[in-house]
């Protein structure tokens, strides 16, 4: 008996051992390399990465991923991370315009010059109307005939006072002499209104209110000689001022281009490495994408400064990022898109319009938007490498013949309107001068409204020939031979158009300097031939263009959608179908959002089912800065139909001084994906990439896989056994045991 209480008590001491040994070992306990639950290999230049329920296929040098279910391998997901754009005044100018900003600041330059050149116009069309309907007037003049001119030339005269008002700021002495004279001779023709609504038979009146009218007219056109004089010396000017502009800008300032493509850099991939909780069992592994090296130096300020760091785990853990919490499953990967520091084009414009005592728009939003691609392929009878790389091509070619596209048909646009409103006040002009035999100093200031219409025109085309250049680098760069061929195109077409406005202009400063009618009539007819000659050949040339970039998109489209099973997405319980092509135009913002803090989910549709694959996000970044706070800002969305593809943008907005944190992730619905969490996890922060990890479950005394390792609970086991061992012997001799 007492040999049975010895060895029971011996058994009980080893079970404690083995209790109480973890509190000092058991957290150095390091994890068996074969005990790891995936394996990975090499395929193609790929990273791939399998567990028990997810692959994974990771590109080595750009963030590009692919996962699939391991037990039905033939639908594989992608979603490819093709960049960051620093967006102006979205949404009012679309994110997939990738040079929108130029334009943005060359119409902030021409602002004022704009608003009151709608404004003139107007006055000018007002001047017109007042003239032809006193022309018109025979006696007895009716009292609603009277009334409506009345009404006319009174705001005729406020108008009027108004533009006096801007000369006289500007100094723009003739400009208000001419404006004063029109004010005088308003007021002269309300007077003889009113003589006339006194005495609708007063012939001599009328008379005089014509004579009025005419010299109305006339003020009216050599203040416009003067106005639209002063204003093309301005455009020049400004011209001038936006070259130096930009070339500062490039030079000094370093201004970058608003999309940083991920594929102008180089990415390192660090991993895959185990998450291992404390106790030594791994739960999962992490790898992360970092930004080593980019290509235009323009962007050197992001080398270092933005990491892709994913986890995927082999058990259920809820994740922490600051205030922040989900569930991932065992069918995910998260991801956080890290931005440490970003310099922002709209502070170095600010900057820069300043030092060269240019206004800039103050009412400028400007942000940041991350770029996603998705799509599913059937995989069937597929080598995994092989289908990867031939989705890589038309995935960054697309975009860019689509901004080339945009390009064209902006050009066309330019162009075209330019030539229709010469040809309209070119025939306006002629009217004129045979039906009112206006004097040439009156149609100078028809001339000069021309000339500026013209030094417009070639400023704008001196904008575009500036995009084209950048973007035929671009094509150059990625041996695009087709596109960089489109783009060459364009720019001959550009600069046979400043070749066309320039002689224009020689014709109708040619005409300002005449004093024979007849020879300002025979210019303006030349004009308008050759206005009718040049736009139709220009306007076909364009469509050849448009045409050759419109197949190699549908090249593309084609690679691309006889690969993809994707039909349809659903988003935010919203189905959405993505079959048509929109890259050739924008963007849509999605309105159906939800809640700060809450997931949003894009789901895989397939013709008749849903798909297992899906992409999740928090809407919720997190803005960290540097004296320690931290900021949760709302994620916005938009999205565009591809063929066959899904482009998301999600959009974070401005965070200068700031590091931005948003964590995405991929995942498939499957019956794996279960399962109550077991651990908790600190997401890394700032430039960590690895997580760390406490167990959920808690006995009294601390987490109970916080102290056993599995070897420790074997141990457990067998001593275990050992007392089940005694009690049944003792039970056979009929002997009581005690365990205590």
């Amino acid at each position: 008996m007492r040999a049975a209480r010895l060895a029971c008590l011996a058994a009980i001491a080893l079970l404690l051992a083995t209790i109480v040994l973890p509190l000092t070992s058991a957290e150095a306990a390091p994890a068996s390399p074969e005990r790891a639950r995936y394996k990975h290999r090499e395929e193609h230049g790929w990273l791939v990465i399998e567990t028990d329920v997810i692959g994974l296929a990771l590109h080595k040098h750009r963030p590009f991923f692919a996962w699939w279910y391991v037990k039905d391998n033939e639908t594989i997901y992608i979603v490819h991370y093709k960049g960051l754009i620093e967006y102006l005044m979205w949404p009012i100018v679309s994110l997939v315009k990738p040079y929108s900003w130029a334009e943005e600041v060359f119409e902030g330059l021409m602002e004022d010059m704009h608003d009151y050149y709608g404004f003139v116009r107007e006055v000018g069309s007002l001047v017109r109307e007042i003239h032809a309907e006193v022309m018109m007037l025979h006696v007895p003049v009716s009292e609603e005939e009277i009334d409506e001119l009345m009404n006319k030339t009174s705001e005729l005269a406020e108008a009027v006072e108004e533009l006096l008002e801007w000369a006289t700021s500007i100094g723009a002495e003739e400009l208000a002499e001419h404006l004063e004279a029109m004010n005088a001779t308003l007021t002269e023709m309300m007077a003889l209104l009113e003589e006339l609504r006194e005495n609708r038979q007063d012939y001599a009146a009328l008379r005089e209110l014509k004579n009025r009218a005419h010299e109305l007219r006339r003020e009216w056109h050599m203040a416009m000689h003067d106005l639209f004089s002063r204003w093309c010396e301005w455009v020049r000017e400004r011209m001038h001022e936006m070259k130096e502009f930009t070339r500062r800008a490039r030079k000094v300032k370093l201004l970058h281009p608003p999309l940083f493509s991920f594929a102008e850099g180089n990415w390192t991939l660090t991993g895959p490495e185990n998450i291992t909780a404390p106790n030594g069992t791994v739960i999962g592994l992490w790898f992360a994408y970092e930004l080593a090296e980019v290509y235009n130096p323009t962007f050197e300020f992001a080398e270092g400064n933005i990491t892709i760091r994913c986890r995927m785990y082999f058990v259920p853990v809820i994740e922490r990022a600051g205030e922040i919490n989900y569930t991932v499953t065992r069918a995910e990967l998260k991801q956080d898109i890290v931005i440490l520091g970003w310099r922002w084009n709209i502070d170095l414009l600010r900057e820069l319009a300043e030092e060269v005592g240019l206004p800039f728009a103050e009412n400028l939003t400007s942000g940041l938007a991350l770029r996603l691609e998705l799509l599913a392929v059937n995989a069937t009878h597929a080598r995994l490498g092989e289908l990867l790389e031939g989705l890589e091509e038309p995935l960054e070619l697309r975009d860019l013949v689509a901004s080339v596209a945009e390009e064209a048909e902006q050009i066309d646009e330019l162009v075209s309107e330019a030539c229709e409103e010469l040809d309209e006040k070119a025939e306006e002009a002629l009217e004129e001068l045979e039906e009112w035999e206006l004097e040439l100093d009156e149609v100078r200031g028809l001339l000069q409204e021309m000339v500026f219409m013209v030094e417009e025109t070639l400023a704008g085309l001196d904008v575009h020939e500036e995009l084209l250049s950048g973007l035929k680098e671009k094509a150059t760069e990625l041996g695009a031979e087709v596109l960089a061929s489109c783009i060459e195109s364009l720019e001959a077409l550009v600069e046979q158009a400043k070749a066309f406005f320039t002689s224009i202009n020689a014709t109708l400063y040619e005409a300002m300097g005449s004093d024979d009618p007849a020879v300002v009539a025979s210019a303006l007819t030349t004009i308008r031939t050759e206005i009718q000659a040049f736009l139709p050949t220009f306007k076909a040339q364009v469509g050849a263009v448009l045409q050759a970039l419109d197949h190699e998109a549908v090249r593309m489209r084609e690679c691309l959608s006889s690969k993809s099973m994707l039909k349809k997405v659903k988003m935010g319980g919203e189905e959405i179908d993505v079959e048509d092509d929109e890259t050739f135009l924008r963007e849509r913002p999605f309105e159906r959002g939800v809640d700060l803090k809450d997931m949003f989910e894009v789901r895989f549709l397939s013709e008749n089912a849903t798909l297992a694959g899906w992409f999740k996000f928090v809407n919720a970044s997190l803005v960290y800065y540097p004296n320690g706070t931290v900021a949760v800002m709302p994620v916005r969305l938009a999205y565009m139909r591809a063929g066959r593809t899904l482009h998301l943008f999600m959009i974070y907005g401005y965070f200068n001084g700031g590091s931005l944190e948003h964590d995405p992730s991929v995942g498939l619905d499957v019956p794996e994906a279960g399962g109550e969490p077991s651990y908790e996890v600190e997401v890394p922060s700032g430039s960590e990439t690895e997580p760390s990890v406490q167990p959920i479950t808690i006995w009294p005394g601390g987490p109970v896989a916080y102290l056993l390792t599995p070897e420790q609970i074997a141990f457990i086991a067998l001593g275990l056994v050992a007392i089940t061992a005694i009690v049944l012997v003792a039970r056979r001799r009929k002997k009581t045991i005690n365990l205590y």
